[in-house]
This record gives C-alpha cells, sequence and structure tokens, in this order.
C-alpha cells in the first residue's frame, strides 16, 4: 500500500471540472500516508476559495506554470535538440501525422508546460527534502503530467507512474491534427493507464498493441448506494446526467423527444457546462424543439454538487437513465 502519493489534476480543487476525483480523494486520504494534489488550473488571485472543500490530510501545491514567451522559447530550444526533435519526427511518423506549424505548435505547448512543472516539482522535493523515488506518482488524466511522469520514470527519478484515462486524453480524433504528442512515450514508461470505459481501453488495446497488459478498466462512480425502487408510472421519468459539452450529444436527444408521440416523458438533465454559448445553444434548441409539446416536458436543474448528486436522483426517482456520448460511458 502507498505510503505517500502526488496526484496531477486540472481543476480540483478551485473549479468544478473534476467532481469524480473529490470523490476518489476521499478514498485515497484514507489509504495513504501522505497526498499533495498538484492543480493545472489554478486562481489569480490567492484569496479566491476553492470550489471543493479538500479533505483533511490532503495538501495542494500550486504550480505557477507561466507558459510565457521565455518559457516557448526554452521549450523550442528544447524541442529542436537532436534528441528531442527525434523523438517529436518519430512520434508523428508513427500516427501519420503531418509536419506543420499545428502539430509543431501542439508538441511545444506540451513540453513547455512539462519543462516548467518538472523544474518546479524538482525544486519542491528539494525543499521538502523528499526523495521522489518514494511517492507514487499519479495522473488523473493522461496528458502532459503523463507524459512527465513518463520522463522521470525513463531517467530513474521515480519507480511507480499511474495514469488515468477518459476521453479527451484518448481519442486522437477530438484534437486539431488527430495529434496527441508522446504517446507511444507514455504508453512505454507510465506503469499502468486506467481507462474510465471499456471502449477507451479497447482502443488503447487497438493503437498500442505492445503495451496491452498495462491497459485496465477503472470506472468513474460514486459510492455504494442502497438500491430504491420506482414504480412505473407516467409521465415516464427520464434522467441525463453530464457536462452539456458537444462530446455528450444531448442535440440527439431533444430531437429524439421532438418527434415522440408515445406515452408522456418528462426528461430532466442534471449538469452545466464549460462553454456558456454552447449551453446556451442547447438549452435553445429544446425550447423551439420541446416547447409546448404535450407529450414532453423537460428540466435543466444545472450544476449539481457531488455531495448532492445521490439525493438529488432520489428525489427526482427516473425510470431510466440515458446517454448520448460517442465515446464514454457504458460499456
Amino acid at each position: 500500500m502507498p505510503k505517500k502519493i502526488i496526484v496531477f489534476v486540472q481543476d480540483y480543487p478551485f473549479y468544478k471540472g473534476e467532481p469524480f476525483f473529490h470523490l476518489e480523494l476521499k478514498e485515497l486520504v484514507l489509504h495513504a500516508e501522505q497526498v499533495v494534489v498538484v492543480p493545472r488550473h489554478i486562481p489569480n488571485r490567492p484569496d479566491e476559495p476553492p470550489h471543493f472543500e479538500v479533505p483533511e490530510g490532503v495538501a495542494v501545491f500550486n504550480v505557477p506554470v507561466r507558459g510565457g514567451i521565455k518559457e516557448k522559447l526554452v521549450a523550442l530550444l528544447h524541442l529542436l535538440s537532436p534528441k528531442n526533435f527525434k523523438r517529436f519526427w518519430n512520434d508523428l511518423k508513427g500516427k501519420g501525422v503531418i509536419f506543420n506549424t499545428l502539430s509543431v505548435k501542439t508538441a511545444l505547448m506540451y513540453d513547455a508546460h512539462v519543462l516548467e512543472l518538472s523544474a518546479e516539482l524538482k525544486r519542491w522535493f528539494k525543499k521538502e527534502k523528499e526523495d521522489a523515488k518514494d511517492w507514487v506518482f499519479y495522473s488523473y488524466w493522461c496528458n502532459e503530467a503523463a507524459y512527465l511522469m513518463a520522463q522521470w520514470k525513463d531517467k530513474g527519478r521515480i519507480v511507480r507512474a499511474i495514469s488515468r484515462a477518459h476521453g479527451t486524453d484518448v481519442y486522437e480524433q477530438r484534437h486539431p491534427n488527430h495529434y496527441l504528442p508522446y504517446r507511444e512515450y507514455t504508453m512505454k514508461h507510465v506503469d499502468v493507464i486506467a481507462c474510465i470505459s471499456q471502449h477507451g481501453q479497447t482502443h488503447f488495446w487497438q493503437r498500442f498493441p505492445k503495451y496491452s497488459s498495462k491497459f485496465t478498466l477503472a470506472r468513474l462512480g460514486v459510492l455504494p448506494q442502497t438500491p430504491s425502487e420506482t414504480v412505473l408510472s407516467a409521465p415516464f421519468r427520464l434522467l441525463s446526467l453530464s457536462s452539456i459539452d458537444r462530446v455528450k450529444h444531448l442535440e440527439l436527444l431533444i430531437e429524439a423527444l421532438g418527434n415522440w408521440q408515445g406515452t408522456p416523458i418528462e426528461w430532466h438533465h442534471v449538469g452545466n457546462g464549460r462553454d456558456d454559448a454552447y449551453e446556451h445553444a442547447i438549452k435553445e434548441l429544446a425550447e423551439r424543439v420541446l416547447k409546448g409539446k404535450e407529450q414532453v416536458q423537460y428540466f435543466f436543474h444545472g450544476f449539481v454538487n457531488p455531495s448532492k448528486v445521490i439525493p438529488t436522483i432520489k428525489d427526482l426517482n427516473p425510470h431510466a437513465l440515458i446517454n448520448c456520448s460517442f465515446f464514454e460511458g457504458i460499456p
């Protein structure tokens, strides 16, 4: 059982983008002597309160990654060194990605972030008089932080590296140029890649068969709950539970409900969007397609704190859950 764990995240605890991690962290802290969370996105004001209350025993290390002109220039010189450019060139050839300004920019942004983060981590371990080999490195996303872990593992600085993999960090086709940098290198050196869906695990098996033994399935979820009974009655209550993002394809559900002519349906959606304009467009579509339709009523409940999701579901008492996402969920 690991005694010390350092976790790389995107938004937690300052923003609401990783609600499942909050639940996971509550369990993680019970099995470790020390847990340090390193968020990528930190507020500009140091007095800004976090969105989530960090569990007792967890420290948050705010890394001031600047990403300015100086840092990008250093990253460019790093990328153009013979060893690193060879890795970049082989990475492009292995994926059939075109060498152009976009691919260079994508790799450059990766390198710039990793170089800054790596330097800050070295300073932190030195200041705390800690040996990185005594820590388990865990990245909540298979992104730049996972690539950093792969580099440190390759250089013998750490002995254990684990990464989760969700959606945007799995499917290349969801990115410009269909390019996620240094995937082969990351897969080679990270010990375990825990995918949140079977679809993601299968994608990695097909893309990186050489490392198939490293890909495991570890779904995101909630704590065990006591099942509740739902009596089948009208209206039929349908619940979708997700962020309002393009990949979730709520427009398909709205269009389907717009064509519904059967038993009355009451559709509830729990969750909001990161893109205010897109969220507004989805709500406008629902208004245009479903307003005045006798067989369908709909309700947008917005963001619900993770601690209140289960009570909300029990209050709504839906007959069925629905997910229209192309890439995530079950299986």
